[in-house]
């Protein structure tokens, strides 16, 4: 995909297939340097949060702009915690300052400013290459921004077909299209074979040329990719034991004893050091180290007070002019949003055939079941208990099912009244009753993992379900009950299609027995102890329920989101 500006990143190459992603010196507004100084960091390892352990001890060091920056050290060394640091994930149990272009900034202004890549990043697997692209750039950048692909076989891909290394390029193709000033990926090459990492580090390493800083992870490099890499950070034990040039690693250890042997790798000769299965002076190591910080500080204009926390405001109006132009291409209005959310889940849909036919094939089994099972129970009054029934069977089924067709087809199945108006209100009923399933759905999943959700669903929904008034009536229920069934919203559900089926002055009932009691629909409805709310009530309770479950889980959202910034 190309952003039709000055294109600075000519190519990203995926085995082959060259897209032109588009300029991004151009409009990063300004090279962004980083450096932090006594940066420590811990967690609660306890339930009663009083045992704590340090992942950062007083960690220093510095990323110098449009260049490759590698942090490496044995595993638990605390790379993916310093990485959620740099970009603001981390703001309580963290001390310390972090610097951007000499000028101290807060966890909100880093969240601003860089673009983070986990090891894991997913991928929607109904979308190709050049749809992921697009739709990426469709949210992150302005609707009117251009765009043209290479013809080439790769766009064409799905992204669940791709190999390991193409989907590490794809994600970082997907993040780079906002144009990031700063970008950090963590474990970039992590389940990749030598050639495809080196393609990927190739990538980041032209993209840190044309003007974005990169942060990476790395775990045991190649001698091939070492040479890629312009500064290194060493950590050890969650301490920074070098930061500097890489040029220069292999001459800082020598002074400190530690002696890397000929045709060794540079990066696990490190390792080794950081383990403790070298012999010298580590604290030495460190000594050095601090001098080319101490040069990195010389070449960046540092404020008067090292201090000194500068507000956002304050570092925002340095940058207001250059921003505000950046704010247009990068936000998207809300209308352009749910658009592009819409089609790329209408792509997706079409896409998931198996799922897709085997919804279709049990909504349509299901639908001929009910209609044969009840067929035209709704024409005949000897039949009148078992013909509300199937109404309740219609409101559990579209409640853990959120289907509409199989219902659509019982209705004229079961023999209920052809009347429009009644079809619509019982239409009505049927589609709120599947958004709340759904938005039930998404609150258990919000809240819980799939396995505990599974659970919970329906155990919250038997007691609703116990008092909606079709196993127990309301004129039967213990007082103390009252409060359950009328937050059921079963209950308002059963009661709407039935007010639609056998409200607004029905004719009788037919009766094919000798008699029937029940041929009267305001004596059916009274036997059911309905009407109890009106049917405009009904349809605000339901609404209602739809907007409480979407603001819990928007702060459910919120909320965990909150604790990942922790």
């Amino acid at each position: 995909m190309s952003l039709e500006n000055d294109v600075l990143l000519n190519q990203l190459s995926m085995n082959g297939a060259i897209i032109n992603i588009g300029s991004i010196k151009n409009n990063l507004l300004v090279e962004k340097s980083i450096d932090f100084k006594h940066l420590s960091y811990s967690v609660c390892v306890s339930q009663k949060g009083k045992c704590t352990k340090e992942i950062l001890r007083d960690v220093c060091g510095h990323f110098r702009a449009c260049s490759l920056n590698t942090i490496i050290g044995p595993s638990g060394a605390g790379k993916t915690s310093l990485l959620s640091s740099l970009c603001g994930f981390k703001s309580s149990n963290l001390r310390g300052s972090i610097r951007v272009n000499g000028i101290q900034v807060n966890s909100d202004h880093l969240r601003k400013l860089t673009c983070y890549i986990p090891q894991n990043f997913e991928l929607l697997p109904m979308l190709t290459t050049k749809e992921t692209l697009y739709f990426a750039t469709r949210l992150k950048v302005h609707k009117s921004t251009g765009r043209s692909f290479g013809d080439v076989e790769c766009l064409s891909t799905m992204a669940a077909n791709l190999s390991g290394g193409k989907k590490k390029r794809l994600s970082i193709g997907v993040e780079i299209v906002s144009n990031p000033q700063v970008l950090i990926l963590d474990e970039p090459t992590s389940g990749l074979d030598s050639a495809s990492s080196y393609q990927v580090m190739s990538l980041l390493r032209k993209l840190s040329q044309e003007g974005c800083t990169i942060i990476c992870s790395i775990h045991q490099p190649s001698s091939q990719i070492v040479t890629l890499i312009d500064n290194i950070l060493v950590l050890a034990d969650g301490q920074d034991l070098y930061c500097g040039p890489r040029v220069s690693l292999v001459e800082t250890f020598e002074q400190a004893g530690f002696a890397c042997p000929f045709f060794y790798n540079i990066c696990e000769f490190v390792i080794e050091v950081a383990t403790g299965q070298q012999n010298g002076d580590r604290e030495l190591v460190r000594k050095i180290s601090s001098n080319f910080h101490s040069a990195f500080n010389k070449s960046v204009r540092v404020d008067s007070n090292d201090e000194a926390v500068l507000p956002n405001n304050d570092l925002e109006d340095k940058e207001d002019e250059e921003e505000s132009s950046e704010k247009q291409c990068k936000i998207s209005s809300r209308i352009n949003e749910l658009d592009v959310l819409l089609w790329r889940a209408a792509i997706c849909i079409r896409r998931d055939n198996a799922m897709t036919k085997l919804r279709l094939t049990v909504h349509i089994v299901v639908g001929l079941l009910l209609g044969l099972v009840f067929r035209d129970f709704g024409k005949d009054a000897s039949k009148t208990p078992s013909n509300i029934a199937s109404y309740f069977f219609f409101i559990l089924f579209l409640f853990f099912s959120t289907a509409m067709p199989a219902l659509q087809m019982s209705y004229w199945l079961t023999g209920q009244p052809l009347e429009w108006d009644r079809f619509m209100k019982v239409w009505i009923i049927c589609f709120l009753i599947s958004m709340l399933a759904q938005s039930f759905g998404v609150l258990a999943g919000a809240l819980f993992d799939p396995q505990i959700g599974c659970f919970i669903v329906p155990a919250l929904n038997i007691p609703l379900l116990l008092f909606a008034g079709f196993f127990i009536k309301f004129s039967e229920m213990s007082s103390y009950f009252y409060p359950v069934s009328a937050i059921s919203f079963y209950r308002y559900a059963f009661e709407g299609i039935m007010q639609a089926v056998y409200g607004n002055d029905r004719a009788i009932v037919n009766c094919d027995a000798d008699f029937c009691i029940l041929r009267k629909p305001k004596i059916i409805l009274s036997y059911m102890d309905m009407p109890s709310t009106t049917f405009p009530t009904i349809i605000c309770i339901l609404c209602g329920w739809i907007v409480f479950l979407h603001a819990f889980i928007y702060m459910i959202l919120r909320w965990r989101i909150a604790n990942v910034l922790k």
